[in-house]
């Protein structure tokens, strides 16, 4: 399959821009992306930054045979966790596995793998090349995100795809920098093009995700 023709062609996208920018997709949020990633035939993948699993269960819902990795320590630390208490983060990791365990039961094989690790590390386990995509949903400043997609898009396989949530801009938490870090990495590797979910505004008749999400196929 040629995925990037096949995203074309289901999007209606008939140019590609001649200069760096980002191709948005409207009517289309996270749930759509899971979609697109079962249509695309990936079957192993990484959210990382997974809290209460919501989306990890999405994905695992979404895509037939998914092998997923959530990677998340739930962790309370210095910085990014500053505002929440270590027993409300290990609440989180309680509604994480009721949500996700299911997907190991009955049959279903392992399906579903724990990583409790800091991004930085837990990388190291996986093999250059051993992914279809990446979910970068953890730390939203500027140094944290430019290091996950950095070092997880050397993870994916070709024509895999690095992806990621809050593609948006806000003046307050004042680390909300994946805007920054995305138009960084895009431009310095020439990454076109590269899809952000939903329309920049929200128009009569248009629908999106309040904090869009945005992803490319490595080349």
């Amino acid at each position: 399959m040629n995925e990037l023709k096949f995203i074309l062609k289901k999007f209606e996208i008939t140019k590609i821009p001649g200069h760096h920018q980002p191709i948005e997709i409207p009517n289309i949020g996270r749930w759509g992306l899971a979609g697109l990633f079962a249509e695309l035939g990936y079957k192993r993948g990484v959210e990382v930054g997974v809290q209460a699993g919501e989306y990890s269960e999405v994905l695992c819902k979404s895509i037939p045979g998914l092998e997923l990795f959530c990677v998340d320590p739930w962790k309370a630390y210095k910085g990014y966790r500053d505002f929440v208490r270590q027993d409300r983060i290990d609440g989180f990791l309680r509604e994480a596995h009721e949500r996700l365990d299911r997907f190991n039961e009955n049959g279903n094989g392992n399906r579903v793998h724990f990583v409790q690790k800091f991004s930085m590390d837990a990388v190291k386990e996986f093999e250059d090349g051993s992914l279809d995509f990446v979910y970068i949903d953890a730390a939203h400043n500027l140094q944290n995100v430019t290091n996950d997609i950095v070092e997880w898009s050397k993870k994916l396989r070709r024509s895999g795809s690095c992806s990621g949530h809050d593609y948006c801009l806000r003046t307050r938490p004042t680390d909300q920098h994946v805007v920054y870090a995305v138009e960084a990495y895009t431009k310095a590797y020439d990454i076109r093009p590269y899809f952000v979910l939903g329309a920049k505004s929200k128009e009569p008749g248009v629908t999106r995700d309040f904090s869009r999400s945005y992803f490319w196929l490595k080349p």
